[in-house]
């Protein structure tokens, strides 16, 4: 619209307000203030420069306008997937004014896949899926969902006690259809505590999966196409007994009914599955392990079954990860340590 009229965007950036208005921001909604009115003791006001509403409780604001007709070449950044992304407007802004606190507190959030920076937006998005869920999925079976913080919104894990035939499989095409950033989505048949590892160490026992190929997804998925789609993985589980985890030099063991899943960075032919990691990949971690999946698996051609034994590929080359510099590193401990020096 800016550009239309070749004006330029007036903007006003908050630093540090009550965290409802960051969960607001990070929500699928319009009119977020109105919606926050007399909910907390807060009230808006007008900024030095523009008439854009803030907070007053605001700790910082930069005010200021977005160029029309300007650009900055800027980025790569961290994404919340765990990954360095070129993704950008490239817009310029110019700051006008500064407002701030006598003391104000500068707020940040833990950026990339930080669990603080995937709660911002679960936060506000799950309640809306589960309520759409629960409108048209008519059931009279007792289930339970849950969005795993390491597999970084596309990844669900959900179970479902005494279902009828089909019911499951229903309650996975909902879920896929509702929320788009889905790539993953694991049910167990049977009463189950939604980890990772109870719910993947299922296929041990009894299991059947379906893989929809070309579905829309998120675009920062890595393992995505170029023009946005992803192939979708719905895993049916039916666990039974208890579960066993060895740790091991190259890896872990699940084992469950009689049978093995081993996780390493190397396929045991000797066990019933395979879960394959990267070298930066520690497969005794259980998060690093889900991580890997949720990013870096493409149901279509990661998935194998032969001979009644399944391999899931969780590996990919020239994936870029965020990482501090080493010099900045250096210069962080040593302010540290003179922190901690006796004065």
């Amino acid at each position: 619209m800016s550009k239309e009229r070749k004006t330029d965007l007036p903007i006003s950036v908050i630093i540090g307000a009550h965290p409802i208005y960051y969960l607001l921001a990070a929500a699928r909604i319009e009119n977020e203030y109105l919606k926050i009115k007399g909910v907390v003791n807060d009230h808006l006001i007008k900024g030095l420069t523009n008439d854009i509403p803030i907070p007053a409780s605001s700790e910082i604001v930069l005010e200021g306008k977005i160029k029309w007709n300007e650009f900055y070449k800027e980025g790569p950044f961290t994404e919340y997937t765990g990954y360095i992304s070129n993704r950008s407007t490239n817009n310029y802004a110019v700051i006008d004014a500064i407002m701030m606190k006598k003391n104000p507190i500068y707020l940040e959030i833990n950026p990339s896949n930080s669990k603080e920076h995937i709660i911002l937006s679960s936060i506000a998005k799950e309640p809306l899926i589960l309520e759409t869920v629960s409108s048209f999925y008519q059931t009279s079976s007792s289930y339970a969902l849950e969005w795993p913080l390491k597999g970084v919104h596309y990844v669900l894990f959900g179970k479902i006690l005494k279902p009828q035939k089909g019911e499951a499989m229903q309650l996975a095409l909902l879920l896929l259809g509702v929320d788009h950033y889905l790539k993953i989505v694991i049910i167990s048949e049977n009463e189950s505590s939604l980890k990772f590892y109870d719910l993947i160490s299922g296929v041990l026992c009894d299991y059947n999966y379906t893989v929809l190929n070309e579905v829309l997804c998120n675009r920062l998925d890595p393992s995505a196409s170029p023009e946005g789609t992803s192939s979708k993985l719905i895993l049916l589980v039916k666990p039974q007994g208890d579960l066993k985890i060895i740790s091991s030099a190259d890896g872990v063991y699940l084992e469950r009914c009689g049978k093995r899943l081993h996780i390493g960075r190397q396929i045991d032919e000797n066990a019933e599955a395979n879960i394959v990691v990267g070298k930066d990949i520690d497969p005794r971690d259980e998060d690093q392990v889900l991580w890997a999946l949720a990013t870096r698996f493409q149901p279509k051609n990661d998935l194998k079954v032969i001979n009644g034994k399944i391999v899931i590929n969780a590996h990919r080359e020239g994936l870029n990860t965020p990482k501090l510099p080493d010099e900045v590193i250096k210069k962080a401990k040593h302010i540290l340590l003179l922190a901690r020096a006796p004065s």
